[in-house]
């Protein structure tokens, strides 16, 4: 990928994140305190999450991907499992219906699953492989995947086998799709229990769990609001260079239009 093209998708998806602000509680048992490794460990650490959470829930381990490696086709295998345990769930189908909770999460797994998958296959360069075919289904293009690449069907030990032969390099990747995989990684089964978003027009939508909605979880609710003013302060600070870098350019065109 050009410095240009990184340059230009960079200053895309900035002015794309300046119209809205997420920000997310979560409450979960423990927490690591650690930062997102390296891509490819990110991604087998979001897949091992699913695939426990799934099997936990009652889905049959061959349903399930084994081994869990880097490629596409493990997420579209996540995909397909979660789809079937809500369908499942749907239909009373489960000895033991799922928790309010775990439906969420289930569902966000089918989600993210689907759209990991196509970040993998764009990094792996299948979606520009099938640009021009008719409307191709996800389990032609993870058939596209070349399974003798190391990169692409790699579990953890030969990730970490590829890694002390220096041949493990971080790779370049969008920044949307660097964003996507860093929020996956980082919510991956956890309980979501508040959620504001806020848009550039003012519009403000908050979502709180039911479970905390009662007045013993205010020191939570509490916590949520300085967390949103927190990040409206930095959003304040993006809206200001994202201007500011507009103005700019505009600066620039204009003198080159007079000259």
């Amino acid at each position: 990928m050009s410095e240009r093209k990184l340059f230009a998708d960079s200053l895309r998806d900035t002015l794309y994140d300046v119209f809205s602000l997420e920000t997310n509680t979560i409450v979960c048992r423990e927490i690591t305190a650690r930062s997102m490794p390296p891509t490819l460990h990110a991604v087998l650490d979001i897949a091992q999450a699913y695939a426990d959470f799934l099997g936990k829930r009652g889905v049959p381990c061959d349903s399930l991907p084994g081994p869990i490696t880097t490629a596409p086709r493990t997420f579209n295998t996540l995909a397909k499992a979660a789809q079937e345990l809500i369908e499942a769930d749907r239909q009373g189908a489960l000895a033991k219906p799922l928790e309010t909770a775990d439906r969420g999460v289930v569902h966000r797994i089918r989600r993210s699953s689907i759209h990991l998958c196509f970040v993998l296959l764009r990094i792996a360069g299948v979606l520009d492989l099938a640009r021009g075919q008719e409307a191709a289904a996800l389990d032609d293009l993870v058939g596209l995947v070349d399974d003798n690449c190391p990169l692409w069907n790699a579990d953890r030990a030969q990730l970490y086998a590829l890694q002390v032969r220096g041949k493990l390099q971080e790779m370049v990747l969008r920044p949307q799709d660097r964003a996507t995989i860093r929020k996956i990684w980082e919510v991956r089964c956890e309980y979501v229990t508040m959620q504001s978003v806020i848009q550039l027009d003012g519009d403000v939508v908050t979502r709180v769990q039911e479970s905390y909605a009662g007045r013993e979880s205010d020191w939570l609710h509490d916590l949520h609001r300085r967390g949103v003013g927190s990040s409206i302060g930095m959003w304040s600070q993006l809206v200001a260079t994202v201007r500011a870098l507009a103005e700019g350019i505009g600066r620039g065109l204009t003198a080159v239009l007079r000259s």
